[in-house]
Formats: C-alpha cells, sequence, structure tokens
C-alpha cells in the first residue's frame, strides 16, 4: 500500500500557519463559475515550506463535465499532432519515390516569381491545371512549357507534382536524362523493362523534364515512343518541360543517323494532348544566384511584392 511522505502534503492557508510553515504571497480565492461556490487556495509543502499554491477544481457536475471536455479536446489536439506527423513523414516519403529531386522539392507556387515578363500567363495555366486536375486525368490532358533556360519551366512543373501528390495523386516525375538511363539499363532484359514501362504508364501523371536533352539510341526513342503512346491512348496525362518547340523537338528525338518516324510519333501525341504553354526570357539562375534557395525566410522579395500568388485564384476555377 503507497503511503504518502509525512514530508510532502497539502494544506490551506489556515493550516499552513497553524503549523508554522513558511510559505509566501497567497494567491486570492476564486469562484466556481459553474455553481458559485469559494475555492480557497491550497498549498503542496515540502520539508517544512509551502512551495507551490493552487486554486483546486470544484467537485461540482458543471465542473467536472468541463474537466472531462478539456481532457478530450487536449487528447483530440494531441491525436491530430500525430496524424500529420504521419501525414508530413508519408508525403516526404511519397516526393522522394515519385521523383522529384532535392532542389525542385521547394519549388512551389507560393514562391514563383510571377514578375518576371510573360510568367503570369504560364503561371496561370499552372495553377488552373492544378486545380482542375480531376478533369485532366479524365480526358488525358497535359502541358508542354517550352522556352529558354531558367525561366521558370521545371519550377512549375514541380509545383503542379508537389499539389498534387499532397493530395495523393500517384505522380512520376523524371529528368529525360534519368528516364533514358532507366530505360537503357534493362535493354536485354524483358521483366525490367516491363516494370519500367509499368511505371511511367500507370501513374496517374508522368512529368518528363527536359525532354529532348539527352543522347537518344533508336531503341530509347521507339521506348519512349511506346510509353507516350499508351499514356496517349488510356488517357493519360503527360506534363513536359522542354527547350524546344514540337517542330524542333522532332530533331532532337531523332537519333543520327536513324528514321524520324519514332521521334514524329512521339511529338505528334504531344501535340494532341499537352497544351503549349511558351516560356521565353532571361535566365533566372544567372541573373539572380539566390534564386532556387526560397525557403529562407531572408529571400521574401522573390514574393509579388509580398502578395500571396496563390490569392490570385480559388476553387471557384473548377466551375469554369
Amino acid at each position: 500500500m503507497n503511503r504518502v511522505s509525512p514530508l510532502a502534503f497539502f494544506v490551506n492557508v489556515a493550516q499552513a500557519s497553524a503549523r508554522g510553515l513558511r510559505f509566501e504571497k497567497v494567491p486570492e480565492p476564486k469562484v466556481c463559475e459553474f455553481c458559485g461556490k469559494e475555492l480557497p487556495p491550497k498549498g503542496f509543502v515540502q520539508d517544512g515550506t509551502v512551495v507551490r499554491w493552487f486554486i483546486p477544481g470544484c467537485d461540482c457536475e458543471g465542473a467536472r463535465a468541463d474537466r472531462e471536455n478539456r481532457e478530450r479536446e487536449r487528447l483530440q489536439a494531441l491525436l491530430k499532432a500525430e496524424r500529420e506527423a504521419c501525414r508530413r513523414a508519408k508525403t516526404n516519403d511519397t516526393i522522394e519515390a515519385s521523383g522529384v529531386k532535392k532542389r525542385f522539392q521547394r519549388r512551389t507556387f507560393a514562391n514563383f516569381d510571377v514578375d518576371r515578363k510573360g510568367q503570369l500567363a504560364a503561371y496561370s495555366e499552372a495553377k488552373s491545371y492544378a486545380l482542375t486536375f480531376g478533369d485532366a486525368l479524365e480526358e488525358g490532358n497535359g502541358l508542354y512549357f517550352y522556352g529558354d533556360n531558367g525561366t521558370g519551366k521545371t519550377h512549375l512543373a514541380a509545383a503542379i507534382a508537389l499539389e498534387l501528390l499532397a493530395k495523393g495523386v500517384c505522380v512520376v516525375f523524371r529528368a529525360f536524362d534519368d528516364l533514358l538511363r532507366d530505360i537503357k539499363s534493362t535493354f536485354g532484359d524483358e521483366r525490367s523493362e516491363k516494370e519500367v514501362f509499368k511505371a511511367y504508364t500507370e501513374a496517374d501523371l508522368l512529368v518528363i523534364d527536359d525532354l529532348g536533352k539527352g543522347r537518344c539510341t533508336e531503341w530509347s526513342t521507339a521506348m519512349l515512343f511506346s510509353i507516350v503512346n499508351a499514356r496517349y491512348e488510356d488517357c493519360k496525362p503527360i506534363i513536359v518541360t522542354a527547350n524546344y518547340s514540337f517542330d524542333e523537338l522532332v530533331d532532337e528525338l531523332t537519333p543520327k543517323g536513324c528514321s524520324d518516324g519514332d521521334a514524329l510519333g512521339v511529338v505528334s501525341r504531344l501535340k494532341g494532348c499537352c497544351k503549349a504553354v511558351p516560356m521565353f526570357g532571361e535566365d533566372m539562375r544567372i541573373r539572380r544566384p539566390d534564386y532556387g534557395f526560397e525557403g529562407r525566410e531572408d529571400f521574401p522579395k522573390i514574393f509579388r511584392r509580398g502578395q500571396n500568388t496563390d490569392e490570385l485564384f480559388s476553387d471557384e476555377i473548377n466551375e469554369v
């Protein structure tokens, strides 16, 4: 049986004075907000000193119910915090698995610089696409961001991917170089080839960054055609970033000395399912060395004069 040490116990003010205990200023009594009963302070005694005064809770029905409600709310808040921590961890794992690389994991709509000349239109297309992705998924519509280096093409593609990943959409994000490497690594291995093909064709959204950069072979271009064609036929969206217009892309995808048949097939299908979004202008990587560090609090200048660009849009766009 547990026993309370005689050196540690509770007293009221009268008892503390009668025992000659040492104590400092005593708080004023309070009144129960539920029954109106006066609640005098009590002190916790340790080694002959009142080390802490407190106002005990009332034992009336209203006070007990209030304590139960507050405890329930505290536990619910803890549970919510735990679930949110789990959700963030799962989202981070999902982002890693999707192929969005570390630098682009900070590319969001909120930190896209819409003040750059001509970029607001591209931002509008990307944000609208993310908000109405359900329609794109149903109809198989995608986007084709093309233009100069450093104009934010990958930024917008990553912003779309991150927003959709947070909603549980299955996204595969690959630089064209990495996609070629994945394809080439399966050469001669039928099982691996099927696995790569399945990963690229079954995702809800495939993002190909820097299409046309990288050395194509006749076989890899044929595989690229198979992937694009499979998604085109299944109405599965594709987002592409490139430095080339559709017509210029044919030359970049055609291996030297080979037929341009598969390259033409790829471009034809992209034309059929992707809206072209031009992005021309100066290279922000050269003009502004801090580009890419948007997560830092000391770079608020990249925002549109302090305006939250998300406010340019609302869920009403889904009704358009």
